[in-house]
This record gives structure tokens, C-alpha cells and sequence, in this order.
């Protein structure tokens, strides 16, 4: 542009001396019509030049702010997940000890009376719906996954794995058990109690008043129906990215995510042993205290599907990691054998662990993050637990992202090599207890 407007000027400057002389000026005259125009076409580029460049100053700053308005709404974003999932967990903590969280929201929110009539409403007409529906745990698990960090996501990859089902005295355990030591595995439904997604499984019971009423004319159903569709929607996502996938999307019913509208799960364990209330079994997938719905005699005539089709994501990324512990780790959790809660030796727990941690259990946003400087194990150490992995001497450049697994009453801090396929155990911590 600044070289076209100097061509214009130019050309601008011959004009006015061709001008000039066939008006028979003298050169003098001429000279100075065209340093004139000259001065005019300089005059109309800088104004062009400075206007240009407060366009460029608005335009900037309109992306600043856009961008500033972006990093606030991630923020708001993040600060509101964090919110939902602490409030999530009071709420389980609460309805744990037996607090009324309805009266609970009535004394707290006063200024809701409104919204809260709207939502008892709703919850009045789903249960007069779904009357029989309100389903009370048999039971709870008792395992030594402490949290969903580290739980198989399917039982059978780990047969290691140990637990027991401990059945509550109300559904009579000594009759309702007697004749299930014939068989060696069970069928168990359970619930993903710990999701985290409280407020779009809430939506259904809300959503339920869409269904089309019984009574009245057809006219009349017809215009409540409409209206009732117009109301809350369901607010679950259809799609997940199963871990498999690397980061592909597909149905959620398609899949065994947790996630699903009714967070019901089922898991087929070994049957080691009967004793009094308690099932003790193998191969679960269960954190501790998980709520039991029921359990089923596992029948292979009934419940085996020899040629059943699945797709081929599922059995092409098949592949395990070599898990390597070396004999000063072994040595730290030597020392912390006897604080154990459900394994009966360090090989036990050894042999789980290392089945745990073959299969890559980080989720696919874990494995696209960089490598940065690893989080210490908060962990109190066992023995020179965490001495060496401190980290404070070492070459950041060669440090590789570190994880944790909990097991037990240990805190496992592992690293993965992805160029080598390997998984290396650092150190062993005895969770601090509460």
C-alpha cells in the first residue's frame, strides 16, 4: 500500500507539471503547483496512514478484550464444575448420616420458595409415576480401592483383585445366601455412587413430566402433552470417549461408562468364599463402600454367548505394559505388610497391583498432557519412602510424569515410559489416616 501511494504521488506531481505548462506557466510556477499537490497527496497519506492505524488500535483492542472475556469464562467454567462436584460430595456426605437434604434446602433457601415449589412439584408427579421404583442397597462393598483412581474399569482384567460383599441384616444374609456356595461366580448390580454428575441425573426425575397423560379428551392430551415437552430436558451427554478410543466419541449405550442416565453397574466376580454375611469374592471392580442393588448366580447355559459380536476397538488395542518394581520398593512395602487391610501378603498385593497398572488406566486427557515436573507423594513414607524420588537434584528435562494409585491403606507413585511400553513403581506410602 505504501508503495502504490507513492506511485499515486508521483504520477499526481507529473499531472500537475504537464498541467501547468500547457497553461504556458513559467517552471518556477510550475514547480511549485507541483510540490503543492505533493504536499497535499503526503498530507492525505499520513491522514490515511493514522487512520489506518487507530482502526488497528480498536481492532486490537477488541481482540484483547475478547480474549480477556474467554480466560474469564473458563474460569467461571472451572470454578463452577469445582463448585458442582464439592456440592455433590456434600451431598452424598449428608444423605450418608441421614440428613432430609429437601428440609435442609427449605430452612437454608428461603428466598426459593418459588423454584423449590416447581422442583417438589416435578418430584411429586415422577414418583406417583414410578411408584415401586425406589430401590434400597442389599448391601456395600468392601474393597481395596479407596477411590475410582487405579479401579479396574473391568473386574476380569484384574482376577487378582479382592473384596467382599457384606449384605445388611435386613435381607436375612444365613437364608437368602444358603445354596450360593454351588456356584463360583456371581452376577453383582451395583451403583456408581461416587459419579460426579449429580445435577443431569437429577434432570430425569424433572423431564419424566413429559409423558403423555391417561385421562381427559384426546385435544386435552394433546395440548398438556406439548406443554409438558416444553419443560426441563434431559441434560445427560449421548456421547463419551471410552479410553480405548483415543479421544473418538461414541454412543454412551454402546460403551460402559460410568456416566449413564441410571448409574447402575454390573460386574461378574469369583466366588472365594461364604462366611456368615459376607461374600468374599475376586475380580470385582468395585470401590469400597459401594451400594449393592443385587446379586445373581452367574449360569454359563443361560448367561455365555459363545459367537457374540463386539467391534474391533475393543480387542485391537489389547496390549499390556511391563510393570517393574524394583527390590528397595518391594523392601518399603515389606516394612508396611502389616498395616494391611484386605491383603494378606505383600506378593498378594504385588500380583494386583502389577495387573492394575499393565493395562494404561489414565484416561485419554492424561495421556495427552505434557511432561512436567511430577507432584511429591503426599504419603507418609515407609521406611527411605520418597527419598528417591524427591527430584530436587535432577535434570527436570528427564523427568517423566508422575501418577498415583490407591490400594489398601498404600499410595503408589508410578511413572510410564510409552517408549519403552513400561510402567515403573517408584515408591510405596502409608496413606495418613483421617
Amino acid at each position: 500500500k505504501f508503495t502504490t501511494r507513492l506511485l499515486l504521488l508521483a504520477r499526481a506531481r507529473n499531472t500537475s507539471v504537464e498541467s501547468c505548462r500547457k497553461r504556458n506557466m513559467s517552471n518556477g510556477a510550475a514547480s511549485a503547483c507541483a510540490l503543492a499537490a505533493v504536499g497535499i497527496g503526503a498530507l492525505a497519506m499520513c491522514f490515511a496512514r493514522r487512520r489506518e492505524a487507530s482502526q488497528l488500535d480498536k481492532l486490537q483492542h477488541k481482540i484483547e478484550e475478547m480474549k480477556e472475556t474467554i480466560r474469564h469464562e473458563k474460569r467461571k467454567r472451572e470454578d463452577d464444575r469445582k463448585g458442582r462436584t464439592r456440592a455433590e460430595k456434600r451431598l452424598r456426605q449428608l444423605a450418608a448420616k441421614g440428613i432430609n437434604i429437601g428440609n435442609l434446602v427449605e430452612t437454608t433457601s428461603a428466598k426459593t420458595s418459588e423454584i423449590s415449589s416447581t422442583s417438589a412439584s416435578a418430584s411429586s408427579s415422577s414418583s406417583s409415576l414410578f411408584i415401586g421404583m425406589n430401590f434400597q442397597p442389599i448391601g456395600f462393598v468392601r474393597s481395596g480401592y479407596i477411590d475410582r483412581r487405579g479401579t479396574p474399569r473391568q473386574g476380569s482384567g484384574v482376577p487378582s483383585g479382592i473384596g467382599r460383599l457384606e449384605l445388611i441384616g435386613a435381607v436375612q444374609p444365613q437364608d437368602s445366601l444358603d445354596g450360593l456356595q454351588h456356584y463360583s461366580h456371581l452376577w453383582v448390580i451395583w451403583v456408581f455412587h461416587e459419579n460426579t454428575n449429580l445435577a443431569k441425573v437429577q434432570s430425569i426425575s424433572s423431564s419424566s413430566s413429559s409423558l403423555p397423560s391417561t385421562s381427559g379428551s384426546s385435544r386435552k392430551n394433546k395440548k398438556s402433552s406439548m406443554k409438558r415437552r416444553a419443560g426441563p430436558r434431559f441434560r445427560m451427554k449421548a456421547k463419551v470417549r471410552p479410553p480405548r478410543l483415543d479421544g473418538k466419541a461414541c454412543g454412551l449405550f454402546s460403551t460402559r461408562t460410568p456416566h449413564r442416565p441410571n448409574p447402575i453397574g454390573l460386574t461378574s466376580v469369583r466366588i472365594e468364599s461364604i462366611k456368615g454375611r459376607s461374600v468374599f469374592v475376586s475380580g470385582l471392580d468395585m470401590i469400597d463402600g459401594t451400594p449393592i442393588l443385587d446379586v445373581k448366580p452367574y449360569i454359563p447355559l443361560y448367561d455365555s454367548i459363545p459367537r457374540a459380536r463386539i467391534p474391533d476397538w475393543i480387542t485391537s488395542s489389547t496390549t499390556f505394559r511391563k510393570v517393574i518394581i524394583s527390590d528397595d520398593v518391594i523392601k518399603e512395602l515389606k516394612a508396611a505388610e502389616p498395616s494391611f487391610k484386605h491383603y494378606s501378603s505383600c506378593e498378594q498385593f504385588i500380583k494386583a497391583l502389577s495387573q492394575i497398572l499393565r493395562n494404561d488406566i489414565r484416561s485419554h486427557f492424561q495421556r495427552c498432557l505434557k511432561k512436567t515436573k511430577p507432584q511429591l507423594p503426599k504419603a507418609r513414607p515407609v521406611g527411605n519412602c520418597g527419598a528417591k524420588s524427591s527430584g530436587n537434584s535432577c535434570n527436570l528435562n528427564a523427568i517423566k510424569r508422575q501418577y498415583e494409585v490407591r490400594m489398601d491403606v498404600i499410595r503408589v507413585l508410578y511413572e510410564i515410559d510409552d517408549e519403552n511400553n513400561q510402567v515403573k513403581v517408584i515408591s510405596f506410602g502409608i496413606i495418613p489416616s483421617t
